[in-house]
């Protein structure tokens, strides 16, 4: 297992976590509010609704591309466990068999977030509009979040030790997947008690549903990434980028290699070459005291 300060794969931070049990969010409502660490990278549930809302687009990794991560990721590992089952015979062990545990938690972990993401979106949806329908969509997410628990506790069983340490308790880094249960299914209570509690009948109003087909891919970015520079000197960076359903914006990021700084933001130009763009990061910028670091945004 795996002790971090960021999760990986939603940028939300675990307070030096076991980012493999935590729940990040005892509620609906508390996952809902997450931040996240890697702002300029993940949009999250807050901005999401904010933006569904207005029919605005993004560059950010969304919440609903980040669903389909999980579940394409969950179903790769699931289909290698039922190949690794089909094949082992008589040769099972209790290393094979514990390897194959922590596979089926990894993938119940990731459905968990999978379906806790998209109600996390549905619910500020009901926040912000205050559409019966969200919130009983965000109600329907919790609870095929929480089956996914449910079915991670199952697969865990008594493999691992009730109360593991994986750090202070103080920071709810010990105990089992089977602690969070109760907790989440008493939030959950709560949340459906809420749902049947409003007392408007717009439930035929309609509710944000994720792309499931059509362009659901970022545009494709081709260049030459340029890692040396002499100090004092502009530094043009030049990119090929391509898109079946065309390329809205495509901007530069640059900052020095130091967290006390934000990062500078410039428009990237059509050159006149069939899909290039270019933009420059000024001479001023390359001094001695830090080195610079940019990505391209589409």
């Amino acid at each position: 297992m795996i002790v971090a300060a960021v999760d990986p794969y939603t940028g939300f931070p675990t307070t030096r976590g076991w980012v493999e049990r935590q729940t990040l969010g005892d509620s609906l409502a508390q996952y809902a509010n997450n931040e996240g660490t890697d702002v300029g990278l993940f949009e999250n549930f807050v901005d999401a609704a904010h933006r569904i809302l207005a029919g605005g687009a993004t560059a950010k990794v969304t919440p609903a591309t980040t669903s389909r991560w999980f579940d394409t990721t969950a179903d790769a590992i699931l289909a290698k466990v039922n190949e690794a089952e089909s094949a082992i015979g008589e040769k099972r062990g209790n290393e094979y068999d514990s390897t194959i545990t922590d596979l089926k938690i990894l993938a119940q972990l990731a459905r968990f977030h999978a379906r806790r993401s998209l109600a996390a979106v549905h619910y500020n949806l009901f926040l912000q509009g205050h559409r019966k329908g969200e919130l009983l969509a965000a109600t329907k997410g919790e609870q095929d979040a929480i089956a996914a628990w449910r079915q991670l506790v199952a697969v865990a069983g008594d493999r691992y030790n009730f109360d593991l340490a994986m750090g202070a308790r103080g920071h709810h880094l010990c105990g089992h997947w089977r602690d969070e249960l109760p907790v989440l299914e008493a939030n959950l209570q709560k949340l459906e008690e809420e749902s049947r509690s409003l007392t408007d009948n717009a439930t035929d109003q309609p509710v944000w549903a994720p792309a499931t087909s059509g362009d659901l891919t970022p545009p494709e970015v081709k260049h030459q990434r340029i890692t040396t520079a002499p100090m004092g000197r502009p530094i043009r960076i030049v990119v090929h980028a391509t898109d079946p359903s065309d390329v809205r914006s495509l901007r530069l990021r640059y900052r020095h290699v130091t967290q006390y700084e934000d990062y500078a933001t410039v428009e990237m130009q059509p050159t006149g070459n069939p899909d290039e763009f270019a933009a420059t990061i000024p001479g001023d910028f390359v001094g001695p005291t830090w080195d610079v670091m940019y990505f391209i945004e589409a």
